[in-house]
C-alpha cells in the first residue's frame, strides 16, 4: 500500500487567461456574461470578468486522480468555500494538504486551498478520497530477466532451459558433476542471443555451502524446480532410509532452501514465477517401488500450496507441473514393454515427452498464466 506522510502538500499553479476561461464555458455550458465580459462584470462591481469557481475543483480533481493518491482514487465528499473572487489574468496556486489517513477505511482527508499571486486565499474546504484497491493489474516485463533453473542436464530440464531461452530469460542452472557435457546445451541456449551460465551446486550439501553462489548471479524472476535423485526402486516395506533421506533433500528441502533464497527480491519488485516439476503419481497409481520418491514431491506439493496462497499477494505465483511416465533416462529402469503397455492405455497413444513439459512452463511463465496459482497441472494424455 502506498504510504502517506501527514502534512505533505501537493501543488498545481496555473494563469486564469481568456482561453482557459474559454475552454472551461464551452465544456460547461455555463455562459454568465459575469465570466465573459468586462462591462457585465464592473455592472457588479468586479474589474474583471470572474473565473468559474469550478475550474478550481478541477484543478483540485488532477491532483486528486494525479498525484494524491493518483491511480484508482475515489473522491467521496468535497466542502469548499470561495473566499474571494478569482479574476481573468490571475495567477492561482492550488494547494493540497493531507491532514490524516485511515489505513482500515482507507480513506485520506485532504486540506484543500487556492491562494492568488498576491497570497490571498481565494478558496478553502476538506475532501476525503478513497484509496482504491487494485483488483486486477498486468505485469509488464523488464528486458532483462533471469531464470534458475535445477536439474537442467537432464532431459526434462534441458528441455525447459531451451524453451525459457526462446521466450527471452537469462538462464541460470544449476549443475552437478562435468560442466563440459553441458556443453552443447549451452549452445542451444545461446543461439536465442541470452546470457546462460552454469553454476555448480551439489544439492545434497546445506545450503550455507552454496547460497552466496545464487546471491552473486542478482535477483531471479524465474524458478524451475526440476531437479530429482535417481530411483532406486525397493519394497513398500523395505524402504531404504538414506535414500528417504536423499530424496527429501534434493526434491523437497533443497527447493524450499532456495525460495528462501530468491523470493525477498520477487516480493520486493512485485513479480515472480515458481515451478516444481512433481508426478502424475501425485493423483494416479504409483509404479512399484517408488515410495521414497514420491513421500518427497507429496511433501514438495503442500509446500506449492502453501506459496501459492502466502506470496500471491505479492505478485508471486506457485505451481506444479506433473507429468505421466516420460521418456528420459529418468524412466530408463523401467522396460520397453512397460512404456509400450503405457503408451497403449493413454488416448494420445503415447508416453509423455520432456517438450510437453516445457512448453507448459512456456504458458505459465507468460502474461496470460498470471491468474494461474496454487495449480497441479497433470499432463497425462487424458488418463
Amino acid at each position: 500500500m502506498k504510504k502517506f506522510t501527514i502534512g505533505k502538500n501537493y501543488t498545481i499553479s496555473f494563469n486564469v487567461d481568456k482561453n482557459l476561461i474559454d475552454d472551461f464555458t464551452n465544456f460547461s455550458q455555463d455562459f454568465n456574461p459575469i465570466h465573459l465580459q468586462t462591462d457585465e462584470a464592473r455592472r457588479f462591481g468586479y474589474p474583471k470578468p470572474v473565473a468559474h469557481g469550478a475550474i478550481l475543483i478541477c484543478k483540485i480533481s488532477q491532483l486528486i486522480g494525479m498525484k494524491i493518491p493518483g491511480s484508482g482514487a475515489v473522491w467521496l465528499s468535497q466542502e469548499i468555500k470561495w473566499t474571494n473572487p478569482v479574476f481573468l489574468d490571475d495567477h492561482i496556486k492550488v494547494i493540497v494538504e493531507i491532514k490524516s489517513f485511515s489505513a482500515g477505511t482507507r480513506v485520506l482527508e485532504l486540506q484543500t486551498t487556492a491562494i492568488n499571486q498576491n497570497n490571498v486565499i481565494v478558496m478553502d474546504g476538506m475532501a476525503k478520497v478513497k484509496v482504491g484497491v487494485e483488483l486486477s493489474s498486468k505485469y509488464l516485463r523488464k528486458k532483462s530477466m533471469t531464470a534458475l533453473v535445477t536439474g537442467g542436464s537432464g532431459a526434462i530440464g534441458s528441455a525447459i532451459c531451451e524453451r525459457l531461452a526462446r521466450s527471452g530469460y537469462d538462464l541460470l542452472v544449476v549443475y552437478r558433476g562435468n560442466v563440459t557435457k553441458l556443453a552443447p546445451l549451452k549452445k542451444r541456449i545461446e543461439k536465442f542471443n541470452v546470457k546462460c551460465k552454469f553454476v555448480e551446486i551439489d544439492l545434497m550439501d546445506q545450503m550455507i555451502k552454496w547460497k552466496k553462489k545464487i546471491l552473486s548471479h542478482g535477483p531471479i524472476d524465474i524458478f524451475v524446480h526440476c531437479a530429482s535423485s535417481n530411483l532406486n526402486l525397493g519394497k513398500v516395506e523395505d524402504i531404504d532410509i538414506e535414500d528417504l533421506r536423499k530424496q527429501m533433500r534434493i526434491g523437497c528441502e533443497s527447493a524450499v532452501e532456495i525460495v528462501n533464497i530468491i523470493t525477498p527480491e520477487m516480493i520486493k519488485k512485485k513479480f515472480g514465477r515458481l515451478i516444481f516439476i512433481g508426478t502424475s503419481a501425485l493423483k494416479d497409481p504409483p509404479q512399484k517401488g517408488w515410495s521414497s520418491y514420491l513421500m518427497s514431491k507429496h511433501a514438495l506439493w503442500g509446500y506449492v500450496k502453501n506459496l501459492a496462497v502466502e506470496l500471491a499477494s505479492n505478485g508471486v505465483t506457485t505451481n506444479m507441473i506433473s507429468p505421466s511416465l516420460t521418456v528420459t533416462n529418468f524412466t530408463i529402469d523401467i522396460s520397453n514393454r512397460a512404456k509400450e503397455v503405457e503408451a497403449m492405455k493413454n488416448p494420445t497413444k503415447r508416453l509423455a515427452i520432456p517438450e510437453d513439459v516445457s512448453e507448459t512452463i512456456g504458458y505459465l511463465i507468460g502474461e496470460q498464466a498470471s491468474f494461474v496459482n496454487g495449480q497441479n497441472i497433470f499432463l497425462t494424455g487424458g488418463t
